[in-house]
C-alpha cells in the first residue's frame, strides 16, 4: 500500500491580503483612485493607468518569519486637451494681438429697432 503525501495548503487569496494591507487603507485608496480615473477617462476619452507596486522584505536580517510589506500606488490619469487661441503678429509693437493689424477696422454701428408694429396676415 502506497501512502500519498498530503497536498500543500493553498496560499490565502490575494484579495484577503489586499483588505488587510495597512488595515484596509490600500483597498480604500485603490477604490477611490479607480473611480477618479474612470471619471477622468470618460471626461477626456483617453486611457489612464493605475500601477500597484508591492515590496516584501524580511523584518530582520537575523532570521525569523516576520515580513514587512509596503506598497506604492501610481496613477497616470489622462490630461484633457488644452484650448488654443489665435493671434496675429503686430510688426509695429512686435507683439501678439487678437485683431489683424493689417486689416482695417470697419465703422460698424448698431441698427435701431423698428418702432412700428408689424401686422400679421
Amino acid at each position: 500500500m502506497t501512502i500519498k503525501p498530503e497536498p500543500a495548503p493553498e496560499p490565502p487569496p490575494f484579495s484577503q491580503w489586499l483588505f488587510a494591507q495597512r488595515n484596509g487603507s490600500l483597498h480604500a485608496e485603490l477604490t477611490d483612485e479607480l473611480a477618479a480615473l474612470a471619471d477622468r477617462v470618460m471626461e477626456t476619452g483617453k486611457a489612464g493607468t493605475i500601477t500597484v507596486q508591492i515590496k516584501v522584505a524580511k523584518a530582520s536580517k537575523g532570521g525569523g518569519h516576520q515580513m514587512v510589506v509596503s506598497d506604492v500606488v501610481t496613477v497616470k490619469a489622462p490630461k484633457g486637451d488644452r484650448g488654443e487661441s489665435f493671434f496675429f503678429f503686430d510688426a509695429e509693437s512686435t507683439g501678439l494681438v487678437r485683431h489683424d493689424p493689417l486689416q482695417p477696422e470697419l465703422p460698424l454701428q448698431e441698427v435701431p429697432k423698428p418702432t412700428t408694429k408689424l401686422k400679421e396676415a
